[in-house]
């Protein structure tokens, strides 16, 4: 039996990768939020504490949309991360290519004689952009911060859509005995 080669067009480096624009509206309307303006949101529905019946109802009733935003702000909030981490990618990048230009350098005019290492490049970026270095790094585990504080939002905002419905569950299931009263809406 004959094998098959499959013919593979060459890429141009040069062209992006695409999505299927059918997705692209939705993925614009997706990202398009005011985090402060969520977070004060879903903050304020977490601290709330319902003291009735109806308002535990209220809470259920805007657990959905709540955990809808807080999945939507975590899920910003990792997007940005990974955007930054792609920028400082290349800017490392920029620094470490200096850097070895600059021991490649060192080496052709005989000032050292043994190989570049990796302590060798971080040393020299750290040395000529040690502020910009640290401050990249510490934005970054920033953002890393904020990122895992919105997912543990997210989680709580799940946690306490599951506690109110279990709470709403064992109260609405009194005795037939108890007052109507307890049940209205005022």
């Amino acid at each position: 039996m004959k094998k098959i080669r499959k013919v593979v067009k060459p890429v141009d480096p040069i062209e992006l990768p695409t999505f299927d624009e059918r997705y692209a509206t939705i993925m614009e309307r997706s990202q398009e939020f005011d985090p402060i303006k969520e977070w004060e949101t879903i903050r304020l529905w977490l601290q709330s504490i319902p003291i009735s019946i109806q308002e535990m109802r209220d809470l259920v009733k805007h657990h959905a949309d709540i955990a809808e935003r807080a999945k939507r702000l975590a899920n910003g909030a990792d997007s940005e991360l990974k955007l930054f981490e792609l920028k400082c990618l290349d800017r490392k990048q920029i620094w470490r290519i200096a850097s070895i230009a600059h021991w490649e350098r060192e080496k052709e005019q005989g000032n050292i004689t043994k190989q570049i290492t990796e302590k060798m490049i971080e040393d020299w970026i750290i040395e000529q952009h040690g502020e910009l270095y640290i401050n990249l790094e510490t934005k970054r585990i920033q953002l890393e911060s904020v990122r895992d504080q919105l997912k543990s939002l997210a989680t709580q905002v799940s946690a306490k859509g599951y506690d109110l419905r279990k709470l709403l569950e064992s109260e609405t299931r009194r005795p037939s005995g108890s007052p109507n009263w307890m049940d209205s809406e005022n």
